[in-house]
């Protein structure tokens, strides 16, 4: 079964919801796709820290600034301050 949760009213939080629920581990990583969508948003509202992996090239370190504008996106429309980011 399919779901589809673009249409739910908190659509943004529903990773962060599951993420509470788990209590029993001291971290977790989430490998996210390299892409700014949905997806990305409810990582970084389930997270307090992000890690950025990049290489030295020039579409690597633009995609990094993409990233880091919609972290600061999240930040700011969120009201997620505890996130912060590392390269």
């Amino acid at each position: 079964m399919l779901v589809n949760i673009s249409t739910h009213a908190d659509r943004d939080a529903k990773l962060k919801q599951k993420v509470e629920d788990i209590n029993r581990f001291d971290f977790l990583l989430i490998d996210s796709p390299p892409s700014l969508g949905l997806l990305t948003v409810n990582i970084l509202l389930a997270t307090t820290e992000a890690v950025i992996p990049v290489s030295l090239t020039y579409l690597a370190l633009d995609g990094c600034a993409e990233i880091l504008d919609t972290i600061n996106v999240v930040n700011r429309n969120f009201g997620h301050n505890s996130l912060r980011a590392g390269l």
